[in-house]
């Protein structure tokens, strides 16, 4: 919330799905971003709206999840995979300027990342 965000689920604690219901509705989200995967998946793809979308963009949970098709099928939903780091090599310019909206708006203040730490160049491969 001190960064900005309109609103914090604790996925640790009960269902995501009636969280994110208490939130927003029985209708569900349009989009979710997961980074996490691993058991939380399912529960955020059930709390997609109907033609919600889910982004997997990470694994931090350890494990993969399985999409189940139905799920997909019954509330018309996608479910796509984001490797950004590959655009270096596959689309360059589509990178580059990704990058330069990023760094353009962090200076004009419009997002403000967490820092959790400062390293040295040559600390760098250590970290």
């Amino acid at each position: 919330m001190q960064r900005g965000a309109q609103s914090i689920v604790s996925y640790g604690q009960g269902s995501l799905k009636e969280a994110v219901g208490k939130l927003v509705g029985s209708g569900g989200v349009n989009v979710v971003i997961d980074t996490v995967e691993g058991d939380i998946f399912l529960e955020a793809l059930r709390s997609l709206a109907w033609e919600g979308r889910i982004v997997v963009v990470g694994f931090a949970g350890g494990t993969i999840a399985s999409v189940l098709a139905n799920l997909l099928l019954l509330k018309n939903i996608s479910a796509m995979g984001l490797y950004w780091g590959r655009y270096q090599d596959q689309n360059f310019p589509l990178f580059s300027r990704g990058l330069s909206s990023a760094i353009q708006y962090c200076q004009e203040g419009c997002i403000q990342p967490y820092i959790g730490a400062v390293f040295k160049l040559e600390e760098v491969r250590r970290s």
